[in-house]
């Protein structure tokens, strides 16, 4: 037997960076027109898809859409290997390529900026969105205590007006395949009723579920007010670390802020049962985020180009040069 064949590969450091998450993306988001590529150095896979328009504009780009919120190795690597990675990256026909998205501070972007100069390639580090995440410490009723009066208070008001007007409550987390099957069709009733448009990709996120459910991954939160589901959430705890990945709540039950309820129910679940290191808030920066989270990063990506070929210094000038240019005018 091959000496690779007994080496086991770590598992991935994100769930989004395991090949369940990125083979379930790729068939229910991409197109064929979408190749999808691997690079691979020291067990660590970095996927990422080469497309080309009508007239040959060649791009490289991570295998990413507002589904996903990270791009990178699926595991920790040292910078030799980051390079080997990103020398796979742009071994295909290119003009201009994507490359990651992770922390601003991440080894990988700043492995793969330090390969773009060596060789030569223009590129730029790009912020893409900001991401809330809470680093755990303690148990729930700890944190809780650190939590903004507004938060702590809104909870007990919306629990005590609950009991006066004597709706029955009931949480239900499904984690298994039957509970997830169970109580699905309620979590698509709850957010076909909420303020959010219709979900654009809903094969995805049933695939992925039912996937996530069959592998221990899942934490599906749903609300009942007299047995009516009122909110509904998908958690994913995966290594350590839980992704806040779908909320949604009925707007006829906002007086009982059931969505707030239901994540400080969830919350409580994984600090102290599933016992999780890291909360992650996903992609977004609004405002009541930061009453759940305890910090912000920003993710970023790098945008580089193929000066060799005209493709790409047309592209290098569109997206770089006359940017410049444009900041310069407007600041005179």
């Amino acid at each position: 037997m091959p000496e690779s064949s007994q080496v086991a590969i770590p598992p991935a450091t994100d769930i989004e960076l395991t090949p369940e998450w990125q083979d379930c993306l790729y068939r229910h988001c991409f197109s064929a027109a979408d190749v999808l590529h691997s690079a691979e150095a020291s067990g660590a896979i970095y996927r990422f898809v080469q497309r080309a328009n009508n007239y040959g504009f060649t791009t490289i780009a991570p295998l990413r859409n507002f589904f996903v919120t990270l791009a990178k190795p699926s595991q920790q690597l040292a910078a030799p290997q980051h390079h080997r990675i990103c020398q796979q990256v742009l071994s295909p026909r290119w003009h201009m390529a994507e490359i990651g998205v992770a922390d601003g501070n991440d080894d990988f972007i700043k492995n793969a900026c330090d390969f773009l100069a060596t060789n030569g390639y223009p590129h730029e580090v790009v912020d893409q969105f900001d991401n809330w995440r809470l680093l755990v410490g303690g148990s729930f009723a700890e944190y809780m205590a650190q939590r903004p009066s507004q938060l702590k208070n809104t909870i007990k008001r919306k629990r005590r007006k609950l009991e006066n007007d004597q709706v029955a409550v009931e949480f239900i987390i499904a984690e298994n395949t039957e509970q997830t099957k169970a109580h699905w069709q309620d979590y698509c009733h709850v957010y076909q009723q909420s303020w959010k448009p219709a979900e654009e990709k809903l094969s995805f996120i049933a695939e992925f579920v039912e996937l996530a459910a069959s592998r221990g991954w899942l934490r599906m939160g749903l609300l009942y007010f007299n047995g009516i589901p009122a909110a509904a959430q998908i958690w994913f705890v995966y290594q350590g670390k839980a992704n806040i990945f779908k909320l949604a709540y009925c707007p006829k039950h906002k007086t009982y802020s059931p969505g707030t309820l239901l994540t400080a129910h969830l919350m409580a679940h994984v600090f102290d049962h599933d016992r999780v290191a890291v909360v992650d808030f996903g992609m977004g920066d609004e405002p009541y985020k930061a009453d759940w989270m305890s910090e912000r990063i920003v993710r970023q990506s790098i945008r580089a180009f193929n000066h060799r070929s005209f493709f790409g210094k047309l592209a290098q000038l569109r997206y770089q040069i006359l940017p410049r240019i444009k900041r310069r005018i407007l600041a005179k």
